[in-house]
């Protein structure tokens, strides 16, 4: 299934709930933008992430209502915004540790090594697990950068494109769609 496909399927299963549904959807990333983000980041992304950047370098999307007071509005990372929160995140990494202030439980640029960030909803992140890899496909997890400990243990699919489709299929069968799952 494309990554069109899934978002025609994910806007159709929305309808019925009668929910205004918004597509930002930015144009098609060159061979040059994914293999300077995949160089940037000294590391593949998994392929269904090349095949939605390919069509869509990034986008976002969202339904028009709010759950616990906050839009469940989601963010698809292109190729330079993965590698600014890459960035700003290993930046962080970098602080908490030069403060002293690692725990188990907390930042380690050492523990950050083989995730990729891909989608957030300003509140929560997923993220890409390399270490957790089928074949070329990397697992989703879902990502709480204020407990990273566990973060490992927290799979949510084993791909992109099965992250997607279980996003549409919570939109077919949820009144209020979920997408970290």
């Amino acid at each position: 299934m494309t990554i069109s496909t899934i978002f025609s399927e994910l806007a159709e299963s929305l309808r019925p709930l009668g929910t205004s549904f918004d597509f930002d959807l930015a144009p098609a990333a060159s061979a040059e933008e994914i293999a300077g983000c995949e160089a940037a980041l000294g590391m593949s992304l998994p392929p269904s992430y090349v095949s939605f950047l390919q069509e869509h370098n990034g986008a976002d999307f969202g339904i028009d209502y709010k759950v616990d007071g906050l839009s469940p509005d989601v963010q698809l990372l292109g190729t330079d915004a993965i590698v600014d929160k890459q960035r700003r995140f290993a930046a962080y990494l970098a602080d908490v540790d030069r403060r002293g202030e690692t725990t188990q439980n907390s930042a380690s640029t050492r523990f950050w090594s083989g995730l990729i960030m891909f989608a957030t909803t300003g509140s929560s992140d997923c993220v890409f697990d390399a270490e957790q890899a089928t074949g070329t496909e990397y697992a989703v997890l879902d990502f709480d950068d204020t407990d990273l400990a566990p973060t490992r243990d927290r799979v949510i699919a084993p791909s992109f494109t099965e992250w997607l489709e279980r996003v549409v299929q919570s939109c077919r069968t949820d009144q209020n769609p979920v997408y970290w799952l």
